[in-house]
């Protein structure tokens, strides 16, 4: 079955797109990193629309920006693929979804916000756990369309 809008033509592609999308995570680690460093939480505030161009900066790299979701809900529930690991990717396209996304990872943002207010070492704690947990997320999401992706193909 065909997908329009999917250009994945091979697993070889998939795995170079894979190891492509650690510069694209990093960077936006780092800009999460810099944010969370600002004293008061606004790291945390930052996160979201960080996460969300993230989200779709990977979603593109992985060709699933031009796929529709219903297109998908049908191919799911015509193949073997798991219908969470779909919604759970496309999910992610909205603010709500990454919100939710984020509520994966809520005790160590909440951390981040307090240390945030320590002077000195707060900053750079805050500006670390930003780094990590946008990193963290950001594999998490990368792992999550590859394996959508790698499903697609196999079928």
């Amino acid at each position: 079955m065909y997908i329009e809008g999917f250009r994945i033509a091979s697993l070889d592609q998939l795995e170079q797109i894979k190891s492509g999308c650690a510069s694209t995570i990093d960077n936006y680690a780092t800009t999460s990193a810099a944010a969370s460093a600002i004293p008061g939480g606004a790291g945390v505030v930052a996160d979201i629309p960080i996460m969300f161009k993230m989200f779709s900066a990977l979603r593109s790299r992985y060709s699933l920006d031009n796929v529709n979701a219903a297109d998908i809900k049908v191919y799911v529930a015509q193949t073997s693929i798991v219908e969470g690991l779909a919604t759970k990717v496309f999910e992610c396209a909205t603010i709500k979804g990454v919100e939710k996304f984020i509520a994966q990872f809520a005790a160590k943002t909440l951390g981040k916000t307090i240390a945030s207010w320590i002077p000195g070492i707060g900053t750079v704690f805050a500006g670390y756990t930003g780094y990590k947990l946008t990193k963290l997320a950001g594999e998490t999401y990368s792992d999550d369309c590859y394996k959508l992706c790698r499903e697609i193909l196999n079928v």
